[in-house]
């Protein structure tokens, strides 16, 4: 092609977005939430999922692609990627009573000593 003189020249660029799909799983009763919808992501970029333990329950991690303890996971989308937030019943319940530290209030106990004295410990 030759041209000769002033001329304009226009150039499109189109970008092909690879999208790869997320395999996100949950283990236990919880639920996870995301900044994305769907489980179609692109491929590059960068996402956040956030796991939220059900009552009573507990989380104990991230296992898949990445593995990590934090509630809140940062991820770079790649092919094959999985994720899965796994959660346990929480064996630490709260019970409704009246505390005063390790010890409680019981009968008086008395306490004999070689010398025949006595004191009293609650």
């Amino acid at each position: 092609m030759k041209v000769s003189g002033d001329f304009t020249l226009y150039a499109v660029f189109a970008r092909t977005l690879i999208t790869n799909q997320l395999d996100l799983t949950v283990s236990g009763a919880g639920k996870v939430t995301a900044n994305f919808r769907g489980n179609e992501l692109i491929q590059g970029n960068s996402y956040k999922v956030t796991a939220v333990p059900g009552a009573g329950q507990l989380f104990t991690g991230w296992s898949g692609s990445i593995s990590s303890t934090n509630l809140t996971l940062k991820f770079k989308m790649e092919p094959g990627f999985s994720l899965q937030a796994n959660f346990v019943p929480n064996p630490f319940l709260a019970v409704t009573g009246v505390y005063n530290g390790l010890f409680y209030q019981t009968a008086t106990r008395v306490i004999h000593y070689a010398r025949e004295e006595s004191q009293s410990f609650t």
